[in-house]
């Protein structure tokens, strides 16, 4: 019938004789050529490399989220830093307004014979805007003896009787606003 002999060869799997061109075994149906391996590995390639992808992605996703969340905090504490210093800097401008309005009243009482009066009032009034100047500017507490020091050593120079350590804390005193 056919002058060609055909060639048997071993299926790869089953063992049994098939055509040496046979692509595929009639015996157990598996495929003699690499191309069936070759498409399940780009397969699986690709599932790996999709998965891959996505838990990058999702990695990338939440990283931008939580720098999003610090981003919206940092501005939440400056805006209420910007509310704060508004706030303190009102208070500085109205305290120095007050301040100098008590320094402009003295400066106009000078003259007059019933000044004296109403300088009585006066420490009270610059006390009371000093304070509200001082409570607008954070200062620690080392800063605020700093700044009360000459005023408790004037306190106390005034109560001293002795002429002698009078003079040593007028001394002092004098150094200290020379500062």
């Amino acid at each position: 019938m056919t002058d060609n002999p055909i060639n048997k060869i071993c299926c790869r799997y089953c063992k049994e004789q098939i055509n040496e061109n046979a692509k595929v075994c009639f015996h157990c149906g598996h495929y003699q050529n690499n191309i069936q391996y070759i498409k399940y590995f780009a397969t699986v390639i690709s599932i790996v490399l999709s998965i891959g992808l996505l838990v990058v992605s999702i990695w990338q996703y939440r990283e931008a989220r939580n720098e999003r969340i610090k981003a919206q905090e940092a501005l939440v504490q400056a805006q209420e830093a910007l509310v704060r210093a508004q706030k303190a800097e009102k208070k500085i401008t109205d305290s120095g307004k007050a301040i100098a309005k008590a320094l402009l009243a003295l400066s106009t009482l000078k003259n007059s014979s019933d000044s004296f009066d109403v300088l009585e009032f006066l420490p009270t009034l610059m006390q009371k805007e000093a304070q509200s100047l001082l409570n607008a500017i954070e200062l620690n507490d080392k800063e605020r003896q700093e700044i009360f020091k000459p005023y408790n050593l004037l306190e106390e120079w005034q109560k001293l009787s002795d002429s002698e350590q009078k003079e040593k804390l007028k001394t002092e005193i004098e150094q200290l606003n020379s500062r």
